[in-house]
């Protein structure tokens, strides 16, 4: 299985309010940040997610509509609270063990903490940070050990929001 770790744009400052944190729209820098990433993977030529699923919160689901839209329009979409920022390891490992039954390539998109821990244990088996996950970094790993518990996997490229200054 081909795991896609992206996180959601930039969307300006956190805001105190859970409610109005949760809303937090993609800034225009946000939006053109994660559609070059997007590209450069695209004109890189790995493979295209059949599955793109996005953590609820507004400025995932933004970033997930950008991937699907440059990447991936026939992808299955859809959302998920185990991408939450406060999402437990073990609740994102079950929900990608069952996406695998049905999808090779999968890509999720989410938020940090989250994806930095859950970066860093698929190559290390630990959630200390091994991966910095910035806001429109996309990573690609080779799941090496698909298991609800013990997943691991191959970091195979690891693209930073950096790439749209070239």
């Amino acid at each position: 299985m081909i795991l896609y770790l992206l996180r959601h744009g930039d969307a300006g400052d956190g805001l105190i309010s859970p409610t109005q944190d949760a809303a937090r729209k993609l800034t225009s820098i946000g939006k053109e940040k994660t559609r070059a990433v997007i590209r450069a993977v695209k004109a890189m030529k790995y493979p295209v997610p059949d599955a793109i699923v996005s953590s609820p919160l507004t400025r995932a689901q933004e970033t997930a509509n950008i991937a699907q839209a440059e990447l991936a329009p026939v992808a299955h979409f859809e959302e998920t609270t185990a991408l939450v920022p406060s999402a437990e390891m073990e609740v994102t490992m079950a929900y990608i063990m069952k996406m695998s039954a049905k999808y090779q390539y999968l890509m999720l998109v989410g938020h940090d903490p989250h994806l930095t821990s859950f970066a860093s244990l698929l190559v290390s088996g630990s959630t200390r940070p091994a991966i910095e996950m910035k806001k429109s970094s996309l990573a690609m790993f080779e799941i090496t050990q698909l298991d609800s518990m013990r997943m691991r996997g191959l970091l195979k490229f690891l693209l930073p929001p950096k790439i749209s200054q070239l």
